[in-house]
């Protein structure tokens, strides 16, 4: 039985080293929500060496300190330390104030999650109504969240301070496109997984109709490890770009091009 957390996770005390004093610090409330088997990466950087420690909250809003969620020492002043907690694209909304609160640049790769209508059944991308994919909705909540509407989405619609959400896209203008990451992954090597069709929705079908073909675990591991002749898919690619470019979007730019440009300055700041 997935254990199920409370999403309002508190960073509410580091322990200094040495010292049974707990020291708060600010207490940050996330929107409340349970989500099973969740995780959320974060940093923090501390003036002096301690535990950061991370508990869960009371339903008084107070942090409980009989339950640790996690826990990291960071032995220097300064240094940073990641907590983890794994969440699925879809949940990662409700950790979006904590992101902003620690300032902590994010890319979010979710999926559109297309279905017939609101609350309905699963669907391919040009079949869909709606989605049910909470991250997007909150995300685009001040406007029409259809398929055909989130595909319309310009790249700065998809950033919001420091975070950036990237979802399925048409591989080229016009192009079928996926409604998750395995049939996007298709229809981005067509070749590879004899993608056919004679429109860009037809083509859009038969990949999905491929997705019972296959185990999401197997999938991953083959085309991680076994099978490595493929190309990413590019919304996956827009996202890397724009992380890579420190939150400057450039869809155009090849990785290498992005990684070239910003390694002389990385290594001037090593240096200095």
């Amino acid at each position: 039985m997935p254990r199920i957390v409370l999403a309002a996770f508190l960073i509410v005390c580091l322990m200094l080293a040495g010292c049974t004093t707990v020291m708060p610090t600010p207490l940050l409330e996330v929107q409340e929500q349970a989500v099973e088997d969740a995780t959320v990466v974060f940093r923090a950087a501390i003036d002096r060496p301690g535990w950061l420690v991370l508990h869960p909250v009371t339903p008084a809003g107070e942090p409980d300190l009989s339950s640790e969620l996690a826990r990291a020492y960071l032995p220097d002043a300064g240094e940073y330390a990641s907590i983890t907690m794994e969440v699925g694209g879809a949940y990662a909304h409700i950790f979006f104030d904590l992101l902003d609160f620690l300032e902590l640049r994010t890319l979010i790769i979710t999926d559109l999650d297309s279905v017939v209508a609101a609350g309905g059944g699963a669907c391919p991308v040009h079949q869909g109504k709606a989605t049910s994919n909470a991250c997007l909705n909150t995300w685009f909540g001040d406007g029409d969240c259809s398929p055909a509407a989130l595909l319309a989405k310009d790249d700065a619609a998809k950033v919001k301070g420091l975070r950036r959400i990237a979802f399925q896209r048409p591989e080229a203008e016009g192009g079928p496109c996926g409604r998750t990451f395995e049939d996007a992954f298709m229809l981005a090597n067509p070749a590879m997984f004899g993608i056919e069709g004679a429109t860009p929705n037809d083509q859009a079908q038969c990949a999905w109709d491929k997705l019972d073909q296959i185990k999401k675990s197997q999938f991953a591991l083959k085309y991680a490890i076994d099978e490595t002749g493929w190309s990413a898919p590019g919304y996956i690619l827009d996202g890397l770009r724009w992380l890579a470019a420190g939150g400057i979007p450039n869809a155009h730019a090849p990785i290498g091009q992005v990684a070239a440009a910003i390694a002389p300055e990385a290594a001037a700041a090593q240096d200095g």
